[in-house]
This record gives C-alpha cells, structure tokens and sequence, in this order.
C-alpha cells in the first residue's frame, strides 16, 4: 500500500536550489545522492514535509530525458512494494514510462506519466 510522497523538482542549479530552499524556508538536509562528490538528488525536511531537488545528471542515470517546459517536476510516491503496487495504478490509467527497476540509490522504482503527463515515480527501498 503507498504510504507517502516525496515531491521532486527537476533544477538547472542543484547547489543554487539547496541554498534557497535550506535558507528560504529553514530546511534541513536529510539526504544526498551520491553522498560525495556533485549532487544528484538532494531532499529537505521542513516540519513532516520533504521537497526532492533532482539534477539533469541525476534524470539521466535514471534513463530519463531531460525535463520539458510543462513538465517542471515529478511527484514520487514512497510504497511498500513498486512491482506489486504498479499494476494498479496501470489499471487506473496512468501510462508507465519506465518499467521498474533497481536504482544505484537503493530504490526499486518504476516511472509513469498522468493524463496530462505530469511524470510520477514509485519507489520502495531495497533490502540491504
């Protein structure tokens, strides 16, 4: 069963993005991809909620184009189970993107778009 979301937005500056978001609003960075080096995929914390900021580098190493003008961001929902819980969201209507699969980040992930195609991602973490 899904059990939260993660909203991510796609930025052309990932470093500029942490700084406004952190500093804007009193964030405080939670996560980092890859922990070294230039950031793929940072998430925030303000209160319970979390923002994703997501790199062009980071789409692409998910095989994922570069975002268009209407397509600013991804909502990415946390579940118990991607391969489980897809079809029903196939069922509902969305088009699935991309299949799942295992990500270099611990994630098993599948990609799908809305009717307007908005881009959502589902995600479980995988077992270590």
């Amino acid at each position: 069963m899904f059990k939260d979301i993660l909203v991510s937005v796609e930025v052309a500056d990932i470093d500029r993005a942490v700084t406004l978001y952190r500093d804007g609003f009193g964030m405080t960075e939670t996560y980092r991809f890859p922990r070294e080096g230039a950031a793929e995929h940072v998430e925030l914390k303000l209160g319970a909620s979390m923002l994703g900021l997501s790199s062009a580098a980071g789409l692409e190493r998910h095989g994922m184009p570069a975002a268009t003008r209407g397509q600013p961001f991804e909502l990415a929902v946390g579940c118990d189970d991607v391969d489980t819980d897809l079809p029903r969201l196939r069922s509902a209507g969305f088009r699935v993107v991309r299949e799942p699969y295992d990500t270099a980040a611990g994630n098993r992930t599948a990609y799908l778009e809305d009717t307007d195609g908005n881009r959502v991602a589902i995600y479980s973490r995988l077992a270590r």
